[in-house]
């Protein structure tokens, strides 16, 4: 049997509380290349982990390479 493996992926919703005035951080996927269908759709910032790497520190990182944004901080509920 020849059993596919899964692929760990990490995605982050970024919130802003501003005033009191919450907002979420979405950002236009443009990859025409290699994903033209889903060119100029939006979406949040995700991506998979690297070998030994933490879900924070994947996270983080997605982030910063995707948006440019750098996380302050966690908030775990």
């Amino acid at each position: 049997m020849n059993e596919q493996l899964a692929i760990p992926i990490v995605s982050a919703l970024l919130e802003r509380n501003e005033d009191g005035v919450v907002a979420l951080f979405l950002q236009t996927r443009w990859k025409p290349k290699t994903s033209p269908t889903h060119s100029g759709l939006l979406e949040i910032p995700a991506g998979g982990l690297r070998a030994y790497e933490s879900v924070y520190d994947a996270i983080t990182r997605e982030v910063l390479e995707e948006s440019g944004l750098t996380i302050m901080s966690f908030q775990q509920d």
